[in-house]
């Protein structure tokens, strides 16, 4: 691939953390989806105890509390380091707090490269419960995230899509994508979505003609720079351009190709900043696939 030598990698010499629930029936399909995306990574596991789970009522009196937390340390520390044994992973780590603001300051202090965790990807109430750790994990994380959908088996990437814009950090977005699809030999297609002017402008009158013009004319470019992109990388898989909101449609192409992995830029951000990572949140959520969320707008 043309690009190749000056994308950067996931794997040789990179520092992976892999966040997991131990208490999830999940558990063994992150782990084997990180060790078969990140074998030559420095891995590292971690628990975290949510400090909401290490405290009790005060009806709770027929044992000491202290005795109660105690035997529940104790529980999620050999869950973890059973999990680790059966998967040859040497390095794990349980941590006390709220989840996703430990995982991402280990990530930080460590100077991790790659998150992998898991997620649900679902609405509602059920994404509030399962899904809110990977959604704060990904908002305000100093490295890339992978968040690993809960398929039935876990088998090597078949089949990668990647969502890019017209900035300058797509080059860091695919490249980050054909490393990772490098590994199994997985198909490398790239889409791009244009909001009609209608959305971004709702309320405002526009001519029909000329809203129509403005958004063609963007389409034509997005899928230029997007071929481009492929030329220059060696990718030879389909390159799209949809019209709409951009994570639905993704999710829609997603589906179309049934792609196992979405790769997409993220700011990673908090507060106002969050509107840039706005379409990463939304390709997570109702995900069918794994998503690599790539941190973007500063130096790697």
């Amino acid at each position: 691939m043309a690009d190749r030598a000056s994308s950067d990698t996931l794997m040789s010499g990179k520092r992976v953390l892999v966040a997991l629930d131990v208490l999830a029936g999940a558990t063994p399909t992150v782990l084997q989806r990180a060790v078969q995306t990140c074998s030559r990574a420095d891995l590292t596991v971690v628990h975290v105890a949510d400090e909401g789970y290490l405290h009790f009522p005060a009806e709770v009196a027929f044992r000491s509390v202290v005795d109660i937390r105690t035997e529940v340390v104790k529980t999620l520390r050999d869950r973890l380091e059973t999990v680790c044994e059966e998967a040859g992973i040497e390095r794990r780590m349980l941590l006390e707090g709220r989840a996703a603001a430990e995982i991402r300051r280990y990530a930080e202090q460590e100077d991790i490269d790659l998150i992998v965790m898991g997620a649900h990807g679902r609405h509602g109430w059920q994404e509030l419960l399962l899904g809110s750790t990977a959604s704060g994990v990904l908002h305000g994380t100093p490295c890339d995230v992978l968040c690993v959908h809960i398929p039935d088996t876990v088998r090597p990437y078949q089949q990668v899509v990647v969502a890019v814009d017209l900035t300058t950090d797509s080059r860091r977005v695919l490249g980050r994508a054909v490393d990772i699809a490098a590994i199994s030999g997985a198909r490398v297609s790239l889409v791009s979505a244009v909001s009609p002017l209608a959305y971004s402008y709702a309320g405002v009158e526009i001519a029909a003609s000329y809203s129509v013009s403005i958004t063609e004319e963007a389409e034509a470019q997005a899928e230029d720079h997007l071929r481009a992109l492929a030329d220059s990388f060696g990718i030879d898989g389909d390159v799209i351009v949809r019209r709409g909101h951009p994570a639905t449609e993704i999710h829609f192409v997603t589906r179309e190709l049934s792609a196992d992995l979405v790769v997409t830029g993220t700011h990673g951000r908090h507060g106002l900043a969050l509107v840039l990572g706005s379409t990463a949140n939304g390709i997570l959520h109702g995900a069918r696939s794994d998503v690599l969320a790539v941190r973007v707008g500063e130096a790697p």
